[in-house]
């Protein structure tokens, strides 16, 4: 089955229940792809990906995952810059996949749960990676990480052998806080490292012994349920450089008593979500 160069759209069940394609070839003009299009393609093994306009997908229309573990081979063209939320979802008997360096940004989930995936290196063109976008790929033990990465969703690598292999305590990627491993002692105050520029999201979840914790000026983003019920937290030092504060960033934190802002920052704060009533302004 062969898509022609000037296809933007392939239509819903347009190919469903072709038992004997093996492979198929997304063209760079595709820019939709209809419900169940590959649906029930059991022989489907190998996938061309070389659609360089196209939008995430999301889980329900995802054109391969009810037939993601039987794919083996999945490739990125040349002129591909982003990576769709869900493209590779599920797909648990890729076992490698090569990043070409024309990408730019990997979407939310897009190899979520590939459990054959051993390892996989990033270019240095990439500049983010989504949320959960490598989660519960249990399998993968090394990940390379080029500095060019300086936008990391939470939980991306959760359940990843990688993960499991660092040492316990704050981790960082580059210029991220990606999250705190392990067990938090009680009563524990964190002074997050200067020139770190982003709190991923999910970072000190459920850290309970979490009881104060110092931001440096140089992050600009706190992400979604970042400090959720980190129900020993007490105090928090925020800076004027922060300017994204993700939702339910301090979600059930019952024992926050102060959020220290700069000065006449307090209104831009409370903007943000943040409760106004804990909202203290320092000059320090």
């Amino acid at each position: 089955f062969t898509f022609g160069s000037e296809v933007e759209h392939i239509p819903a069940y347009l190919c469903y229940g072709m038992e004997n394609l093996t492979s198929v070839t997304i063209g760079n003009s595709v820019m939709s792809i209809g419900k169940s299009a590959f649906s029930d393609c059991s022989g489907l093994t190998s996938v061309v990906w070389n659609a360089k306009n196209f939008a995430d997908f999301g889980y329900n229309s995802a054109p391969f995952y009810n037939i993601a573990s039987q794919i083996t081979s999945f490739t990125f063209g040349s002129e591909v810059e982003h990576i769709p939320a869900y493209l590779c979802y599920g797909m648990e008997n890729l076992t490698s996949v090569t990043i070409p360096n024309n990408i730019t940004s990997i979407g939310d989930r897009a190899f979520y749960g590939c459990s054959g995936l051993t390892s996989v290196t990033i270019p240095n063109s990439v500049t983010s990676i989504g949320n959960y976008a490598f989660k519960g790929c249990n399998g993968l033990t090394l990940v390379m990480i080029p500095n060019s990465v300086t936008s990391i969703g939470g939980l991306a690598f959760y359940g990843t052998a990688w993960l499991a292999n660092q040492p316990d305590g704050v981790i960082y990627i580059n210029q991220s806080l990606y999250t705190y491993k392990g067990e938090m002692p009680a009563n524990t105050f964190i002074v997050v490292r200067n020139g770190t520029t982003q709190i991923c999201g999910f970072a000190f979840y459920e850290c309970s012994g979490l009881t104060s914790v110092t931001i440096p000026n140089s992050v600009t983003s706190i992400g979604s349920e970042a400090f959720a019920y980190c129900s020993g937290l007490k105090s928090v030092t925020i800076p004027n450089s922060v300017t994204s504060i993700g939702e339910n960033a301090f979600k059930k934190c019952d024992a926050l008593q102060t959020i220290f802002v700069p000065l006449g920052q307090k209104a831009r704060f409370a903007a943000m979500g943040l409760p106004a009533a804990k909202i203290v302004e320092s000059t320090e």
